[in-house]
């Protein structure tokens, strides 16, 4: 398969399964990327170059299908860039995290705009009302209620000090994905999408050991782990011991599932993760007295940038573009 169906199958992916907290919490949520492998690609065609000149005083906008209400509404990439962080970020936390964020997020949508050849056509999908990729300010002024002044002057800090940057690649814009927790590492491309990216290759993650959330556990009894793999692989065979239903485990070098045996078939780890409503694939499983136990490492695909691991590191003193430059080596940051 050509570089370039690749990294549309990279892109269709990744628009309905991006990173979000929720707001109002802690924690950061997982950046969902594409979990079922896309076809491999030694080397990736780099995306587009730069977006098309605007004319003189005519403002830059993205366009976004509504998910809730099928709509097609415009955002000025000034009023987007908050609105994506606040999506994605809890913004009580440090502002070179922040920073860091509102760059990898303008690079990605960035990168997706450029590559939307249609005018009418919206960019990407979000789900405000879910606060799934962008938000509005009313929606931050109603969530955040006292708090509200302090964070959107945070925000618009943060937006004022990093607004029209990117992370390019041989100048070109940068496939600039991230996730919630790192299983202590991130992942390379190739092993999670079948793609190898330069920049998008194994770093440690500072900080993501350590934080909430980096380590879950979900039991399942016998019959729900074999519903959900029937419904995901119907000729799967499983046998009468649930204890033997799994082996041939193949991982990553940083820990996520890559593939594993199964009733006669080959599942895919990031497969098999989903269907069994697992954090990562970053996981292990045990099985006794007719429940399974899985042990799950980090939230999210792990490729990229590592959100709580930025946290960590703007706490350490960082500054997001060293941050940057960490979880994603070989980019430049273009001002």
């Amino acid at each position: 398969m050509k570089p370039r169906i690749f990294l549309l199958l990279l892109f269709f992916a990744l628009l309905l399964l991006l990173p979000l907290w929720a707001g109002g919490g802690g924690d950061a949520r997982a950046a969902q990327g594409p979990q079922e492998s896309a076809a491999p690609a030694a080397e990736p065609e780099p995306g587009p170059e730069a977006e098309p000149e605007t004319a003189a005083g005519e403002e830059r906008v993205f366009r976004i299908l509504d998910e809730g209400t099928g709509e097609i509404f415009e955002v000025a990439d000034r009023d987007f860039l908050a609105g994506a962080v606040a999506a994605e970020m809890p913004p009580a936390w440090p502002e070179e995290a922040l920073k860091a964020q509102a760059v990898a997020a303008y690079t990605y949508y960035s990168r997706l705009r450029a590559q939307q050849e249609d005018p009418a056509a919206a960019h990407f999908s979000a789900d405000p009302a879910n606060w799934r990729v962008y938000v509005s300010r009313e929606q931050m002024a109603e969530r955040f209620g006292a708090q509200a002044p302090a964070l959107l002057e945070k925000l618009d800090r943060v937006v004022s000090a990093v607004e029209g940057q990117t992370l390019q690649y041989e100048g070109e814009l940068a496939l600039a994905v991230y996730h919630a927790i790192s299983g202590g590492k991130t992942e390379a491309s190739a092993d999670i999408w079948g793609g190898a990216v330069d920049y998008l290759v194994p770093v440690d993650s500072p900080g993501d050991p350590e934080a909430d959330g980096y380590e879950t556990v979900r039991e399942l009894d016998a019959g729900q782990v074999r519903r959900a793999l029937e419904a995901r692989w119907p000729g799967i065979a499983l046998g009468k011991d649930p204890g033997g239903w799994f082996s041939g485990w193949e991982r990553s070098g940083s820990g996520s599932v890559l593939r594993v045996q199964a009733g006669g078939q080959e599942l895919e780890g990031g497969a098999l993760r989903t269907a069994l409503g697992l954090r990562s694939a970053n996981f292990t499983a045990d099985y006794r007295d007719g429940r399974f136990t899985f042990t799950v490492r980090g939230y999210g695909h792990g490729v990229g940038m590592s959100q709580t691991g930025a946290a960590a590191m703007a706490r350490d003193g960082a500054t997001y573009e060293e941050i940057l430059a960490h979880y994603y080596p070989n980019t430049e940051l273009a001002r």
